[in-house]
């Protein structure tokens, strides 16, 4: 299959007739879905910014679309200019599963303690090693992680794990968030 990055870049090509190399803020882990996801290129087709996003897009499925397109800086990038990066990870415990949601809640048969989980998740703030969480096969030289925030809350039946963090280790999230539920 193609990566999202893949696709993007074939799309880019059928608007300016180049080959452009997309470079993305992170990579997500499989099975998310990741929304508000910066990436950055270089290049010099001249295009107005509300073109390169009208453009790009005519060229893209309906499941990925670009938002919006920006100047930046030439030291720019959209991987080590990030301040930080965030997690959404959505747990439905309704007993009939939502259409609106199928594929992106995990979905449980049992009620969450939201303020309990809430209170666990104070404790990984700051600077420290995530090893504990993170997937066998993470490639990361380094399991220390900076989590900057971090809130656990009941929105229209949805328990929300809401992670902030200067980055993320390889199923840190998904580990943290099984660790939480349980």
């Amino acid at each position: 299959g193609c990566s999202i990055q893949d696709v993007i870049q074939k799309a880019i090509k059928k608007f300016t007739g180049k080959t452009i190399k997309i470079t993305g803020s992170s990579r997500t882990d499989s099975g998310v879905h990741a929304s508000w996801q910066i990436f950055h290129f270089d290049t010099n087709v001249q295009r107005e910014m509300n073109s390169w996003v009208r453009g790009v897009n005519a060229f893209l499925p309906t499941s990925i679309k670009v938002l919006g397109a920006f100047k930046v800086k030439e030291d720019f990038h959209a991987r080590f200019s990030a301040d930080y990066r965030r997690y959404c990870y959505l747990i439905s415990s309704a007993p009939v599963a939502s259409g609106v949601f199928h594929g992106k809640v995990t979905c449980l048969k049992r009620p969450l303690d939201t303020h309990v989980m809430h209170q666990a998740a104070q404790r990984l703030l700051g600077e420290r090693d995530f090893s504990a969480f993170r997937a066998a096969g993470c490639q990361s030289t380094s399991a220390y992680r900076n989590v900057q925030a971090v809130s656990v809350v009941e929105w229209c039946g949805i328990t929300v794990i809401d992670i902030r963090a200067n980055a993320f280790l390889q199923h840190m999230v998904r580990n943290i968030s099984g660790s939480l539920i349980d």
